[in-house]
């Protein structure tokens, strides 16, 4: 089940709210000792994350779980950068979030709340695998609490709703806390596969004491006033060095078949609107935010 996602925080009667752990979604199909522990894409964790697989062996349990395996810093925090490059550190955890099956019966058609008992229930006392608490009415101060320690956002689940398997439901929000870095365009790619101008993404740059740091590329939330600045701007050589390879394919891009890559002056001040900067310093889920003057 996929969530909507939106940057509004609120309060409301009818919802409940849990912090968004920042790492992979996973199901866990547990039958006593045998347990399945598979991705959101169906791609098996068993390997992976064999801790976890073997912690849900210890809990016996006949049941089908949903939650998000991340790794905690020294804070508690959840640490994507941790998990996704297998950095050394930390402490593993599946936090669980729902049930879809307990003991033979289906419980996808059961009240939110109400499998969220049953999941807290049936939960043992586990560093590892543990149940992912929540508030009721008050998003907006659980939102705070989120800005506050760092942590990617919260999700408002609507309390009587029901499990819709592998769909999309607006009784789900994804609501993410944010930054805002400045930087300066730098260039841009086009799409050579792509209609009209075949715009795709902007090259974004930070100056630093000697030369500038590509920290990534951003094609969401650009109004056309912008993009025909950007389109119209003198052309230049790249402002970095190294130059980056900016079609690279990484976890949250799929490099484009046909790219065209276009160096500007870097005269364009913007502010980008960013979850965090990751281990290597580069914009995780950009969107723009708009110019800067001067």
């Amino acid at each position: 089940m996929a969530m909507v996602s939106t940057h509004e925080a609120f309060n409301h009667k009818d919802w409940l709210f849990e912090l968004k752990w920042d790492g992979f979604r996973a199901l866990a199909y547990c039958a006593g000792e045998e347990v399945k522990l598979r991705s959101k894409n169906n791609q098996s964790f068993n390997t992976k994350f064999a801790s976890i697989k073997g912690e849900l062996v210890n809990l016996r349990l006949n049941a089908v779980l949903d939650g998000e395996i991340t790794v905690l810093n020294e804070t508690g925090v959840a640490d994507f950068n941790k998990i996704m490059y297998s950095i050394n550190s930390g402490t593993l955890v599946y936090y669980v979030f729902d049930i879809l099956w307990y003991n033979g019966y289906s419980l996808i058609n059961v009240p939110l709340v109400e499998r969220k008992k049953i999941l807290k229930s049936i939960l043992q006392s586990s560093n590892i695998v543990r149940f992912s608490d929540h508030v009721t009415h008050k998003g907006k101060e659980f939102y705070k609490l989120a800005q506050q320690h760092r942590i990617e956002g919260i999700v408002a689940k609507y309390k009587h709703g029901l499990y819709y398997p592998g769909g999309r439901t607006t009784g789900w929000i994804k609501i993410k806390t944010a930054q805002v870095v400045q930087g300066v365009i730098a260039g841009f790619i086009l799409d050579q596969d792509k209609p009209g101008t075949g715009f795709n993404s902007l090259i974004i740059a930070q100056k630093k004491e000697k030369g500038y740091k590509y920290i990534g590329q951003v094609g969401v939330g650009i109004p056309k006033s912008t993009l025909n600045k950007v389109l119209q701007a003198k052309r230049s050589k790249s402002i970095f060095s190294p130059v980056p390879n900016v079609n690279a394919k990484t976890a949250f891009r799929t490099p484009i078949n046909k790219p065209k890559v276009v160096w500007i002056k870097p005269d364009l001040k913007c502010e980008i609107r960013c979850l965090e900067l990751d281990h290597f310093g580069v914009m995780r889920h950009p969107s723009f935010k708009g110019l800067l003057k001067g």
